[in-house]
């Protein structure tokens, strides 16, 4: 969570910039990264970090992840 743009941007969407909910979303990061994990390994694919989504609302070019 710490270096990656992709992950930081779903744990600060899942926060809504509310501190309480903190725990909530670092159990909500913890949970969609053992989903991208399994389906890494389901499909023998490598993680590639791309832009996070947040980013592209920006105007930045869009995210490439191959999950």
């Amino acid at each position: 969570m710490r270096r990656s743009p992709t992950v930081r941007s779903y744990f600060e969407r899942v926060r809504r910039d509310d501190p309480q909910r903190k725990t909530i979303a670092l159990v909500a990061t913890a949970h969609y990264l053992v989903r991208v994990m399994w389906a890494l390994l389901k499909r023998g694919t490598v993680w590639e970090e791309g832009l996070a989504p947040a980013d592209e609302r920006k105007g930045v070019a869009p995210a490439i992840a191959t999950i």
